[in-house]
């Protein structure tokens, strides 16, 4: 649909916004697909080893650096709540890998684990 409001001088390009690498491969298919937003962040590193490398053979625009659901800021704690229908709730175990953004599909508490880890890495580096 999108190539055809192109194809009719609607619009010029558009843009793309998608949760797993597969998705993102196959959105650089479309020639009128000029950027491509995936996630990607200390726990999501796939796109790194398959879809970048094969986007900047044809030199296009991507990037959506994900602070994992809000986890990589640092303010979230192992008692932190979320309203019943905020999206933290699914997945928060980490059972569905690659699905959704929510924690970027790691355990809760393995990624405040490895969020504090990170944080002590920066607090040594400092002194």
């Amino acid at each position: 649909m999108l190539d055809d409001l192109v194809k009719a001088g609607k619009i010029r390009y558009y843009g793309v916004s998608v949760e797993k690498v597969e998705e993102a491969l196959k959105a650089i298919e479309y020639p009128n697909v000029q950027t491509v937003q995936i996630i990607f962040n200390c726990f999501r590193q796939k796109p790194a080893e398959t879809f970048f490398p094969k986007a900047k053979e044809s030199e296009w625009e991507f990037w959506r650096a994900s602070a994992a659901s809000g986890m990589l800021t640092g303010k979230l704690r192992a008692d932190s709540q979320f309203a019943s229908d905020d999206h933290r709730n699914f997945n928060r175990h980490g059972e569905h890998f690659d699905v959704g953004e929510t924690f970027s599909g790691v355990d809760y508490k393995i990624g405040l684990e490895a969020v504090e880890e990170f944080a002590s890495w920066f607090r040594q580096g400092l002194r």
